[in-house]
């Protein structure tokens, strides 16, 4: 840089400070930017209503699934489009930051000033005007990872003061949510995969997690509720199979492996036919003994 335009340099940057402004020198190229401040309030300029940021999806949820889809509106009676830097006039910008912690901004010195590529935006996200003064916001958040995130719409106001000055302050609309889309997880303890001699058979089982709901299949049949572990009864000698299901509070369901198993009780001694013939025997001994007595009497009267 020449002395001359080192001269110059000190010379703008002196008046422009006079007139409250910053100086910013990036690439080579000198900048002058009015006080002005960012904000966490529904308050753009001069403590003044300008604008309102509304998000409607996703919600303080836990959802079941890695896309999800952000609706925002933007409320705002400044115009929108390209920063007018040769007149009074006002206009916004917007952007979607996805996991960032927006008060690392809005915590700065309120007499500091922002340059666009400071505001983070990490989320393409299409805005629509539906109506004067009301635009509406669109994207779709991909391949979302387990746990907590938070998404951050933002809009910024620029005054063109100077032709070569600017006034800017900022509101946003920060909503927090959780991703769980993996289903429980269920080891099946009993019945292994084995010969039991019993036809009650244990059904033990464990989950990893919190569930609403357990039920289980006892060889192909309609899914049965349970709260736990029970017992199954009264199972018919043979090849049997069981799986276990678990659905979670957020609708992630997850099955066990299915377990065969076999049961094969010894056959019991058929008391009814023992009671049968007992009482045949018995019916045959009270008719042989009456049969004898009435001989003797008869025998006797003779």
């Amino acid at each position: 840089m020449s002395r001359k335009q080192v001269a110059l340099t000190f010379i703008f940057s002196f008046l422009v400070l006079l007139l409250g402004g910053t100086v910013l020198i990036q690439n080579g190229a000198i900048t002058f930017m009015a006080q002005g401040q960012t904000s966490n309030s529904n308050t753009i300029v001069n403590g003044s209503p300008d604008a309102n940021i509304t998000i409607q999806s996703p919600e303080n949820l836990t959802y079941n699934k890695n896309n999800i889809s952000l609706a925002f509106t933007i409320e705002t009676s400044t115009p929108r489009g390209a920063i007018n830097v040769s007149g009074w006039g006002p206009t916004f910008i917007y952007g979607v930051a996805l996991d960032y912690n927006i008060s690392n901004v809005v915590s700065q010195v309120v007499n500091n000033v922002y340059q666009t590529n400071e505001f983070p935006d990490n989320v393409l996200a299409s805005l629509t005007s539906i109506q004067n003064n009301l635009y509406a916001g669109n994207a779709t958040l991909k391949g979302l990872s387990q746990g907590y995130h938070n998404i951050t719409v933002w809009e910024a106001v620029y005054w063109g003061m100077i032709s070569y000055s600017y006034y800017q302050a900022s509101i946003f609309s920060t909503v927090s949510f959780n991703i769980d889309s993996i289903p429980p997880h269920i080891t099946i303890l009993s019945p292994e995969t084995k010969v039991y001699h019993t036809s009650n058979v244990p059904l033990d089982f464990t989950v990893n997690k919190a569930v609403s709901q357990i039920s289980y299949s006892l060889d192909g049949h309609q899914n049965i509720t349970t709260e736990g572990n029970i017992t199954l009864t009264r199972l018919a000698n043979g090849l049997h199979k069981v799986t276990i299901y678990a659905t979670d509070a957020y609708g992630n369901m997850g099955a066990s492996q299915t377990v065969s198993f076999t049961v094969s009780k010894p056959e019991s001694f058929p008391t009814s036919v023992v009671i049968a013939v007992i009482l045949v025997a018995a019916a045959i001994s009270v008719s042989l003994l009456i049969y004898r007595r009435h001989r003797k009497s008869a025998s006797f009267m003779e």
